[in-house]
């Protein structure tokens, strides 16, 4: 993982006008840490099942917070073998990445990184922002297994809740997934669940419907 390219991403991609790296720390093999003027940033090798598509050199979580600002904002960067650099944030990228889906990426791989980075209120981009209430925490989680969701938030009605599933139907790829985020509020935290369906066909870009089936839980 190179400092210097998850800079140059984050410089073409989402730094503010006029901003740019004032210190950067020593780096290691998993972690790069930098600041600017306003922010802190953290990259980190992402632990994102689609870095192991053949085509993936490198997947990074880059997180950014402030002293000033109450959140913490999540960008993704995807490095390809091939020298292109993926901006995971920007929704016209995210769904040009949905072609692969007809040409062998994994649809749970897609939907993980839907689920992390397409958490915020707000996804109609062009460039969705997510954020986390912590460094702590994600801002956005697939929920793979129903089950073990429900046992750690037993106080979700578990009928807003479904499995993922998968289906090819006339060079139709469609999934179906629920995700969840985490957010902090004045007393308390909450989490909200929302319902998606992704649909791609073969050479195309990919669509998705996501829809809000609970918001604002209270966690106990």
């Amino acid at each position: 993982m190179q400092a210097d390219r998850i800079v140059e991403a984050l410089r073409r991609h989402a730094f503010q006008p006029g901003e740019d790296v004032e210190r950067q720390y020593a780096e290691q093999d998993h972690l790069t840490l930098f600041t600017t003027e306003r922010f802190a940033y953290e990259g980190e090798r992402a632990d994102w099942s689609i870095r192991d598509e053949a085509w993936v050199e490198d997947a990074v979580r880059v997180v950014r917070d402030s002293s000033v600002e109450n959140f913490v904002a999540t960008y993704g960067l995807l490095f390809g073998r091939e020298g292109a650099v993926l901006f995971l944030n920007d929704v016209a990228t995210m769904q040009e990445l949905g072609r692969r889906l007809g040409a062998g990426l994994d649809p749970v791989a897609y939907a993980e990184v839907l689920g992390e980075l397409y958490s915020g209120h707000r996804i109609d981009g062009p460039v969705v922002h997510p954020f986390a209430a912590t460094y702590g925490f994600r801002s956005g989680w697939l929920i793979r297994d129903v089950e073990a969701f429900l046992r750690e938030y037993a106080f979700v009605d578990s009928s807003v809740v479904s499995a993922l599933q998968v289906r090819r139907v006339d060079g139709v790829t469609r999934i179906e997934f629920c995700s969840h985020n985490y957010y902090l509020l004045e007393f308390g935290a909450a989490i909200d669940i929302y319902r998606w369906v992704v649909t791609a066909s073969v050479g195309q870009p990919a669509s998705w419907l996501r829809e809000p089936v609970a918001e604002r839980l209270m966690l106990p």
